[in-house]
């Protein structure tokens, strides 16, 4: 191997690395949760910060197969959301709860 090839190859294999990166399946954000919520005829209504947070809930606590479901808009797979008890998941659907209730 010469030593103009050898920069060359690491360039190759950083650039083949980038454009791999940029195809890996992202997690949805949790705008694209809020748009699903908002899209909820039964949420019609709701305040803003309420959807936020709970889009934020599911963006960072909800299981893979409660944040697809929620996103193909299924039913099923949603039943189970509750969090467990004494949970940061549960703390923050509490707090999500609480501003729905206080938000006019």
């Amino acid at each position: 191997m010469t030593m103009r090839s050898r920069p060359a190859r690491l360039l190759a294999l950083l650039l083949l690395a980038i454009s791999m990166t940029g195809c890996a399946d992202d997690d949805p954000s949790a705008e694209e949760f809020a748009t699903k919520i908002r899209a909820n005829p039964q949420m019609s209504g709701a305040p803003d910060k309420a959807v936020s947070c709970v889009a934020a809930w599911y963006a960072t606590h909800a299981s893979p197969e409660q944040r697809a479901a929620l996103l193909e808009g299924r039913t099923t797979g949603l039943e189970d959301a509750t969090p467990a008890p004494g949970s940061a998941a549960e703390a923050a659907l509490l707090d999500c709860l609480k501003l729905a209730a206080t938000t006019p």
